[in-house]
């Protein structure tokens, strides 16, 4: 979903194509591979230890750390194993959501108008809440000093990360996501020329927002793009622009835009 937010915001032009089915479905079974080899690393080394007390845990479900607690051996390689396993993919993915948002956040700032900021933020927001969630109760529940150990908390954060995150995801998709397959819909992109430190002239281009319309005529389309560049703040001094309709090439040699 992180990966998902990031191609709609930082490339809108190109999400569609970006986010295929094909892509969707290798994010999906990568997903499925990595908690199926998080899995088989923490359960194997349970084969080797022994239960010779109580068999009844405190908890909603047979998770490692509370199995591990009943074993009657030594369960410090277990433990060991299990504190790394839990680092290692949570760090590494908790990675790949930081660094897609921190490009998300940076795209945005870019935005230069408060409404426009306003509707990429909140594409995203519910997602991002869902994803400290996450990690925040889940790194807790498998890092946490034993000194801070509650049975109560344990089993509160379990159901937060196992079960209540997964059931927002849809959720968030099903709230969240506009229907737009039958909207008529034009993208404003602004090309224009930025010298680097080298006094080189390199051509730029900025996505602005994509915005629907409710008419396709020329003048339509071309009063849409004044309000917009008015709003944004964007003067039209010395703006040069070209259209492929006749009559929205009249209007727009008129405002020379």
């Amino acid at each position: 979903m992180a990966h998902d937010r990031y191609e709609a915001i930082c490339n809108p032009l190109h999400h569609m194509r970006i986010m295929n089915k094909y892509v969707c479905s290798q994010l999906v079974i990568g997903a499925w591979i990595v908690g199926f080899i998080y899995a088989l690393i923490n359960t194997l080394p349970l084969l080797n230890t022994h239960f010779c007390g109580p068999n009844k845990i405190n908890h909603f479900s047979c998770e490692p750390p509370p199995v591990l607690d009943l074993s009657c051996t030594d369960t410090f390689t277990n433990k060991l194993l299990l504190h790394i396993s839990a680092m290692l993919v949570g760090l590494i993915t908790f990675s790949f959501n930081l660094v897609s948002y921190i490009h998300i956040i940076s795209t945005i700032l870019r935005i230069h108008s408060a409404e426009g900021r306003h509707k990429a933020f909140s594409t995203c927001s519910s997602h991002l809440i869902v994803v400290v969630l996450f990690y925040s109760t889940g790194l807790f529940r498998y890092l946490r000093p034993n000194s801070a150990s509650s049975e109560v908390l344990d089993r509160l954060f379990s159901i937060q990360y196992s079960i209540l995150t997964p059931m927002l995801n849809p959720i968030i998709y099903i709230d969240c996501t506009q229907d737009l397959s039958k909207t008529e819909s034009m993208s404003i992109v602004l090309r224009f020329l930025k010298t680097d430190e080298n006094a080189e002239v390199r051509i730029c281009e900025q996505f602005l927002e994509c915005i629907p319309v409710n008419e396709t005529t020329g003048k339509a389309l071309t009063d849409v793009i004044l309000q917009r560049l008015e709003h944004c703040g964007i003067p039209l001094v010395n703006m040069r622009g070209h259209g492929y309709e006749d009559d929205m090439q009249v209007y727009i040699k008129e405002y020379c835009i």
